[in-house]
């Protein structure tokens, strides 16, 4: 007797992340046109033509973030893991891997600092040439008028925002 089996996709998670960022636009009355041109900046950092609006798009295990501004943003969303010692040493400054060792849940202020580079990172279009070396997130982004926005997730997983804005809207759709 012949076995059949249903073969299950799993999710592309970058064709998820652009249904989302289209669902949330439509949700919002951004979306001018339906059929939106994605086009990738000389740094790699993808934008909508004529959009009138940034965004950026983050996915990590089942979890997707996407921020929407009207100015420039970053974001990044990470799933824990082990505290990865090659990049605590390569990529995190002095400060960083001391709150790192002091804290209480080294694993969470691991992640909680990555977010933050990463989100940085991706607000100024640089990416990974940027966090391959040691670089305090958050000293960086004040020096340039930024704020860093801790997104809670809950357990197990950090996110973080950075944007130019004091106290930036965060609303959560699902």
């Amino acid at each position: 007797m012949p076995s059949t089996r249903k073969k299950t996709r799993t999710p592309d998670p970058h064709a998820e992340g652009i249904r989302l960022l289209l669902a949330v636009l439509a949700a919002h009355g951004l979306l001018r046109e339906p059929a939106a041109e994605f086009l990738r900046d000389e740094d790699g950092r993808p934008y909508i033509r004529d959009a009138g609006f940034d965004f950026n798009l983050s996915h990590s295990g089942r979890f997707l973030l996407c921020a929407v501004s009207d100015r420039r943003v970053g974001a990044d969303v990470q799933v824990h893991g082990p505290v990865r010692e090659s990049v605590l040493r390569r990529c995190y400054g002095e400060e960083e891997r001391a709150a790192v060792a002091a804290s209480a849940d080294p694993v969470r202020t691991f992640y909680d600092i990555w977010t933050q580079k990463e989100a940085y990172a991706k607000y100024d279009g640089a990416g990974l040439r940027l966090l391959l070396a040691p670089m305090d997130a958050e000293k960086r982004a004040a020096a340039a008028g930024l704020h860093l926005l801790h997104i809670p997730m809950g357990d197990g997983v950090s996110a973080a925002v950075c944007t130019s804005y004091i106290n930036p809207d965060v609303t959560e759709d699902y």
